[in-house]
């Protein structure tokens, strides 16, 4: 199942699934707290929404296949029952304001996937489901921002190229398709690092022999030409600012290696090698000032087993755990799995 890193002016806290079962830990004292059980028995991917303080909010299937919304220590709310729209697995994070709760999934028609917004109004009904764009349905694909009181939800799309754009959501509406970058090839993966002045975007272009990765940003001037930073067998990106300092990561066949601009993105230093994990990413939601002095990035990489567990990020140390320390964890995982 997916997993979430929330970042507000409370604190910071990992929301993750495991075995039909959704979890939460607060960072507490330079370390994850125990797990406090959100949902069980259910039912595919969870989405994260955030109320007006800020505070996380979960959007989940029960095992009947009804959409939940569960609001920490309060009593779950049922926000829609099977029978009603969308009957398919949520691709995208909602967004809920004042009493309103917006929603943008997916639909299936004549083989195509459509991505679709849906809003419950002040009464309780629901609009009629509005199709925005036809889509790449992929969880890998598809990102909602937070940035301020508004969103930008980045999507890819073929027509017939592949494009990775965005749309702009405010509390007045829905803004049209701005398109980032297109390519004849496969975009196999990409990242972000969004302030409230620029778009850093690096991504992974699959090509019929081999693959590329190349770095673009956005600003007030426009969209940069895309550079090429490197090419060979590249499987995984991620990108994050650091007190204005631009580091891309990046998993190839040989390992993990990273690059690094001092002037946010006009430059890049030579390829050094990084430290050597296994490349796994779990959504960074960050509802506090996006700018570039701070950290910035749209997800974290982190542990597979242990999707609490960060890598290479500033604000959450990694524990370091030696081996005895995660086997303890393992088995006490196992434990909860089989009680008996």
């Amino acid at each position: 199942m997916n997993s979430y890193i929330i970042k507000n002016h409370e604190g910071i806290y990992s929301v993750y699934g495991e075995n039909n079962c959704i979890y939460e830990r607060e960072w507490t004292d330079c370390k994850w707290g125990k797990a406090k059980t959100i949902a069980i028995n259910t039912k595919g991917s969870f989405s994260l929404m955030r109320n007006n303080k800020g505070e996380p909010l979960i959007l989940y299937r029960d095992k009947d296949g009804n959409l939940m919304l569960a609001n920490r220590d309060k009593p779950h709310k049922m926000v829609l029952r099977n029978n009603s729209e969308p009957k398919t697995i949520l691709h995208i994070d909602g967004i809920i304001r004042d009493n309103t709760i917006r929603l943008f999934y997916n639909r299936d028609y004549l083989n195509e996937s459509y991505l679709t917004e849906q809003h419950r109004r002040d009464d309780g009904s629901w609009s009629n489901p509005i199709t925005l764009d036809s889509y790449i349905p992929d969880d890998k694909m598809t990102r909602l921002v937070s940035l301020g009181s508004n969103y930008i939800l980045f999507y890819s799309k073929k027509v017939p190229e592949q494009q990775i754009g965005y749309r702009e959501i405010s509390p007045f509406g829905i803004r049209e398709f701005k398109m980032l970058y297109a390519t004849g090839y496969k975009i196999q993966d990409y990242s972000l690092a969004v302030t409230e002045e620029e778009i850093h975007l690096t991504a992974v272009i699959s090509t019929a022999r081999t693959s590329k990765l190349i770095y673009l940003k956005k600003d007030n001037s426009g969209i940069s030409k895309a550079k090429i930073l490197f090419e060979g067998g590249v499987k995984g990106c991620h990108i994050s600012i650091e007190n204005s300092k631009i580091i891309i990561l990046i998993n190839t066949a040989k390992g993990n290696c990273r690059f690094t601009s001092y002037d946010m993105g006009i430059s890049f230093k030579r390829m050094e090698n990084a430290d050597q994990f296994v490349f796994n990413k779990s959504v960074f939601a960050d509802y506090t000032r996006q700018i570039a002095d701070n950290f910035v990035a749209s997800e974290l990489l982190t542990d597979c087993s242990f999707p609490y567990e960060v890598r290479l990020c500033p604000i959450i140390p990694c524990n370091n755990e030696n081996e005895v320390e995660k086997l303890k964890k393992e088995i006490e995982r196992l434990k909860k799995l089989h009680p008996n």
